[in-house]
């Protein structure tokens, strides 16, 4: 009679977007790096990966008795992995459970009296320390030298912590979880799922900003995966028909090669039509080589957009996260060119972070805007991160931070009350230089960007009123903040009253996202959320808007002609996607303002031209009034690629004209 092999779980729980899956790679690349040893290989049984959330129970089911079960942890599967852990001690109280993943905190004298069911919290970079505490498992030995881990003896009632490990320098030596096979039964035992790839191409970052686990927690080199294991990659990709790779390197863009490997993914979307889009970060000094590179993937249809790292503009707050951004001049120029090549950019800023203030946060938006940033700005909480060093309490007491925790939000996801666990994310709401009023107010400004200007429904009429009348943007947008404040009973000041609903319970430790059941049911962010209450009373929306640019105008004593000010908002309303509209459109003007805003977005300086002028709106969706399909594919699907806004173009003297 031959002896049972111990028996090894892995699991990595993800969200899901419909039928859409991440592969889990984290755990995927744990099993290909300890298989390469033979004598681990043969010596245990692996089960198939782990990857759908559930409840609690169905998942322990599903797992029955294990002897080794490892989970890779992050802030959005924290609290129904250790629930689950939790379960598994109980089922087999002998079972060496490991944690791993960037939620495991390095330093923390309180993990194992919270989650005394766990054993082993790995930190850092874990193929070769989970080889090694396999090895042990083997050899029946004690687990207290393993380098790189946190060991819960609950034998003895000892907690000891090794230093962590040298990193892996040649990533020759681990293996591709996609070239292994890892994931093979995982495809093809699911031909419903549409796939989506996490993709390492390099590992390591340089930069050490306060707020990312990412690169504060290992401050670390480049190292990059070889070149022919790469291809072989995209080559997999393509085979198994994954549509969507997520880049998880820190930096893309930050290596010479970087540009031969947006071609080579170019390259097989064209020849197979497989990877279709591939998202990354790239490099946060945003520089001519990440043009080349965006360029190339945006000619390959793969890009949705290109980010322009900033985070903040204020230099105290970038002092306090150790940022260095681009200068303004090199973003400027570099906005203008991704503007001529027909190339969506957007920048991200975070809210709430140490050193900014409500003023300097505002400031540091409508500058962007000055510098040619219409595309998309995103603008996201102040997450603590356990890892990284803001998540100190060092750094936290330096800034007087104070936290509040809510459901973590994930953008377009359905709710799923199917598993009843709650996944938190801990986010900034006070520091030294901004109080809770002050967030609430920033905030605001946020929402008043993102919905009117990103999202368009202001956006024209604010360059050319900023560039016309020279009003600033501050004033612009501050100014419509303070007309929804003074009408509360106008659409926009309504989207005020359900903004700061949202606020009061974020406060309270509830839920940011919204869910408008009448269009989607999936999650929204306050700005989408907002664009699609709206687009249901387009006119009447655009009448207060009339009435606010007209009153903007009294107040900053800048005379602008009544036909030219009705002329830009109809103009601002009949190039804004609508769910309703059918066909084509043809506007005639007076003056040319549709050429003035389009020089003026584009960084050039131009006169508004009198002359009549027939304009062309392009209109190439039929929504019919189907809230859902405009809602994903305008507002969740289009946002990066600059679908919200129609196309149109002055009309040629030979050019027919479409009613």
């Amino acid at each position: 009679m031959t002896n049972t092999p111990p028996i090894i779980q892995l699991m990595q729980l993800n969200n899901n977007y419909g039928n859409q899956y991440y592969l889990p790679y984290s755990i995927g690349v744990l099993a290909a790096y300890v298989k390469k040893n033979q004598k681990l290989k043969e010596a245990f049984k692996f089960n198939p990966f782990l990857y759908k959330r559930a409840a609690v129970e169905e998942i322990v089911e599903a797992i029955g008795f294990v002897d080794v079960f490892g989970v890779s942890a992050y802030t959005w599967n924290w609290e129904l992995s250790v629930r689950v852990a939790q379960r598994i001690r109980e089922v087999n109280p002998d079972a060496l459970i490991i944690f791993g993943g960037p939620h495991v905190p390095d330093s923390s004298p309180e993990f194992f009296d919270q989650y005394g069911f766990i054993d082993i919290a790995v930190h850092g970079e874990g193929e070769m320390i989970f080889d090694e505490i396999l090895t042990k498992y083997l050899s029946k030995e004690c687990f207290r030298e393993v380098p790189g881990i946190s060991f819960n003896d609950r034998k003895n009632g000892e907690v000891i912590t090794n230093k962590k490990p040298s990193r892996m320098k040649d990533y020759a030596e681990l293996p591709s979880p996609y070239l292994e096979g890892e994931f093979d039964a995982l495809v093809a035992d699911n031909p419903e799922v549409e796939w989506m790839a996490p993709w390492e191409t390099n590992r390591g970052c340089p930069f050490q900003c306060t707020f990312c686990d990412w690169g504060s927690s290992i401050a670390s080199k480049v190292n990059e995966f070889p070149g022919d294991r790469i291809a072989q990659e995209i080559e997999w990709f393509s085979k198994n028909k994954i549509g969507y790779i997520l880049g998880c390197d820190a930096n893309f863009g930050i290596r010479k090669r970087d540009i031969d490997i947006a071609t080579a993914l170019v390259a097989s979307k064209k020849n197979t039509g497989y990877p279709k889009d591939f998202a990354v970060c790239f490099t946060k000094n945003s520089t001519e080589a990440i043009f080349g590179v965006g360029k190339i993937l945006h000619a390959g249809e793969m890009l949705k957009a290109v980010s322009i790292s900033m985070q903040s503009l204020d230099e105290g707050a970038l002092k306090s996260i150790k940022r260095d951004n681009i200068k303004l001049e090199v973003f400027k120029q570099l906005q203008s060119k991704y503007n001529e090549a027909g190339i969506t950019t957007f920048t991200e800023l975070i809210l709430g972070l140490p050193g900014e203030s409500r003023d300097s946060f505002a400031k540091g938006i409508c500058t962007l805007l000055d510098n040619g940033q219409h595309s998309q700005i995103y603008i996201y909480n102040c997450s603590i991160m356990p890892n990284a060093e803001m998540g100190g309490k060092v750094y936290q007491d330096m800034f007087r931070i104070k936290t509040v925790a809510i459901p973590i939000f994930t953008a377009h996801s359905k709710k799923d009350d199917s598993d009843a666990i709650v996944e938190y994310d801990r986010i900034i709401v006070e520091t030294d230089t901004m109080d809770k009023g002050d967030w609430r107010a920033m905030h605001h400004f946020a929402w008043i960007i993102q919905c009117f200007h990103m999202l368009g429904l202001f956006q024209g009429a604010a360059i050319f009123l900023r560039n016309y009348a020279k009003v600033s943007y501050h004033d612009i947008y501050s100014g419509l903040l303070q007309y929804a404040y003074a009408n509360p009973e106008s659409h926009i000041g309504q989207e005020i009253a359900i903004l700061n609903g949202v606020l009061d319970g974020v406060l309270d430790g509830r839920e940011y996202g919204q869910y408008l059941p009448e269009d989607s049911d999936v999650s929204w962010p306050a700005e989408e959320a907002s664009f699609l209450r709206l687009s249901k009373r387009k006119d009447e929306v655009y009448a207060e808007l009339h009435q606010f640019t007209l009153e903007l105008l009294a107040q900053k004593e800048t005379p602008v002609n009544a036909d030219i000010v009705k002329a830009l908002l109809n103009y601002q309303k009949i190039v804004i996607a609508n769910p309703h509209d059918v066909g084509d459109a043809e506007m005639v003007f007076e003056y040319d303002i549709p050429d003035f805003i389009s020089a003026h977005r584009n960084g050039l300086t131009k006169e508004l031209v009198e002359r009549n002028v027939s304009y062309l709106i392009k209109r190439p969706y039929n929504f019919a009034g189907n809230l859902e399909l405009f809602s994903r594919n305008i507002v969740w699907y289009g946002r990066k690629r600059g679908r919200l806004t129609y196309q149109h173009h002055a009309v040629t003297e030979d050019e027919e004209l479409v009613a």
